[in-house]
């Protein structure tokens, strides 16, 4: 039997470099150097990330 590749984490790496990247370029354009656009990303997707998981906890703790 044939087993079925998953490669579905490699694709969500892929996806969220190239934005990481293309926010480099941007904060680029705005006088920053690259990678003071990338950290500014990974700031603000990691506030994100927390945010969303604590609304998330919050609402299952609540959930009857």
């Amino acid at each position: 039997m044939k087993k079925e590749s998953n490669n579905n984490g490699c694709a969500f790496i892929g996806i969220i470099a190239f934005f990481l990247c293309l926010w480099g370029f941007t904060g680029m354009m705005d006088g920053h150097s690259f990678g003071d656009g990338v950290g500014n990303s990974i700031k603000a997707l990691g506030i994100l990330v927390v945010g969303g998981l604590a609304i998330y906890g919050f609402i299952k703790l609540n959930d009857k």
